[in-house]
């Protein structure tokens, strides 16, 4: 299923913020250098997390990323520290 925060365009930093954070909520994160289409779901079939679709929707998100934020890993990271702390 496409989702709309990966169909819309990111044309700001916020936007480029507001779009990792949806991804991190939705467990759908993968590491920006790597291409979507070879994140796979964890687990007994080891399928993979997006559609032919979604792949082809986050690859230009993915590019706009960088086009926008000096490093997008920061976020997920900060992310990922302030959820350990919990």
């Amino acid at each position: 299923m496409l989702k709309p925060y990966m169909i819309r365009k990111i044309k700001c930093p916020q936007d480029a913020v507001d779009f990792i954070l949806q991804i991190y909520l939705d467990r759908l994160i993968w590491h920006f250098d790597d291409d979507p289409a070879d994140f796979k779901i964890n687990g007994p079939l080891d399928l993979p997390a997006f559609t032919d679709k979604q792949v082809e929707y986050l690859r230009e998100r993915q590019l706009e990323l960088f086009e926008h934020l000096e490093d997008p890993h920061k976020i997920p990271l900060l992310l990922l520290e302030q959820a350990n702390e919990l």
